[in-house]
Order: C-alpha cells, then sequence, then structure tokens
C-alpha cells in the first residue's frame, strides 16, 4: 500500500476489527503525527470518505472553537484539544512548559526523529541538534542515541525545556494564556457559536 494511503488503509482495518470509533490525527498535532505528515484537513475528509459511519474525533491543530466547527464540517464527531488543554490551570505540566506553549508561533515546531518514532515538538536545542543529525545524515544509531537521551517527562515534570521534549501542536501559536479548563471549554462553545453565526447564508433560491 502506498504510503498515501496509509492513513485510511489503518482506519479501514480498524473498523473492520470492530472498534467503536476513530482518532484522526494529522500532521500539525503534537506528540506523534501521521509518518507522510498529511494534513488534518485531508487526513480526517479521507477517513470519513473511506469509513462512512464510524464516529471520528479529529485531533491535530484544534485550538478554539472555529476549529471545532471545522473538524464538524470535515465530518469528524468531535475534535481533541491536546495543546489546548496542555495549557489549561489543571495540567500536572510543568509551569516552563506551559510558558514555552504560550511564547510559540505557529511556526516554532518542528519534527524530528524520523525513522525512530517521529515527534512533534517546539523548537528548542535538543529539536535543533536532532535536526542537525538528519540534515548531515547521521546514523541511525547515533541519532537513536540522541534521540532516546531526551525524554518528554524532562520538559513536563522537570522543567527542562531547553533539552526535553517539549511536544506540542502547531496550534500552540493560537494558545495565548492559561486558563481553567471550564473557561477554555465556555470559550470553546461561545467561539463556536460565533463562527456558525458567521458563515454566509446559504441562498437556496440560487439552486445547487
Amino acid at each position: 500500500m502506498p504510503a498515501r494511503r496509509r492513513g485510511e488503509e489503518h482506519a479501514a482495518k480498524a473498523v473492520d476489527a470492530g472498534v467503536d470509533g476513530l482518532v484522526v490525527v494529522g500532521a500539525e498535532a503534537g506528540g506523534h503525527p501521521p509518518p507522510a505528515l498529511v494534513s488534518t484537513l485531508v487526513m480526517v475528509r479521507a477517513v470519513a470518505r473511506r469509513a462512512p459511519g464510524t464516529p471520528i474525533i479529529a485531533s491535530g491543530g484544534f485550538a478554539d472553537g472555529a476549529g471545532l466547527a471545522a473538524a464538524l464540517a470535515l465530518g469528524a464527531g468531535a475534535a481533541q484539544f491536546g495543546t489546548r488543554f496542555l495549557a489549561s490551570a489543571e495540567s500536572n505540566a510543568h509551569p516552563a512548559y506551559k510558558q514555552a506553549v504560550l511564547a510559540a508561533g505557529v511556526g516554532d515546531t518542528r519534527t524530528v526523529g524520523h525513522q525512530l518514532g517521529m515527534v512533534r515538538l517546539l523548537a528548542n536545542d535538543f529539536a535543533e541538534r536532532m535536526g542537525e543529525l538528519e540534515r548531515t545524515g547521521a546514523g541511525l544509531e547515533r541519532r537513536r542515541a540522541e534521540f532516546t537521551g531526551s525524554s518528554l517527562r524532562m520538559a513536563a515534570f522537570d522543567g527542562d525545556v531547553t533539552w526535553g521534549k517539549v511536544e506540542a501542536g502547531q496550534s500552540a501559536g493560537l494558545v495565548d494564556a492559561v486558563l481553567p479548563a471550564a473557561d477554555i471549554v465556555r470559550g470553546l462553545a461561545e467561539e463556536y457559536a460565533a463562527a456558525l453565526a458567521g458563515l454566509p447564508p446559504l441562498d437556496r433560491r440560487s439552486g445547487p
């Protein structure tokens, strides 16, 4: 199966195995995005077409109510807001980790660890070092040693946002405050309603 079809193929196999639903992750997501880095916009539509009727949670790039409206329009029944809730008052991530998310722009993440379990994380010294090894063609074992020498725990629990894996999605650039989870949910609902209200009306008189 060509790489461009793997997402849909994996989804179809999961449906055939009897899953109740699917979490469909696009390239924008923090942590482990799809190897081919297909965007959420395309991946969710591809899976929705391949597995009609299967509940889908869209993941990757969502931080506000407008994103939720987009996810539902793509055919998902819900959206996952990992990076947004990482920067919540209830999150047990280290304060330095949360501040790194708040300081990030949409272009401040990197994907590193190709062939090793690729991750998307915020740019830091670790990410730059891994990127250099990958660009210069360092051997797999050399890269593996560097990759496994850093961890998410270093960043999330110890607060080492320089050499730890500060995993976050591109939506970090849309997060500008640490808020209680209840306030985040309330804001999502309000933004979702505003997004729907702002859509142009469908003039049924104009035909299909």
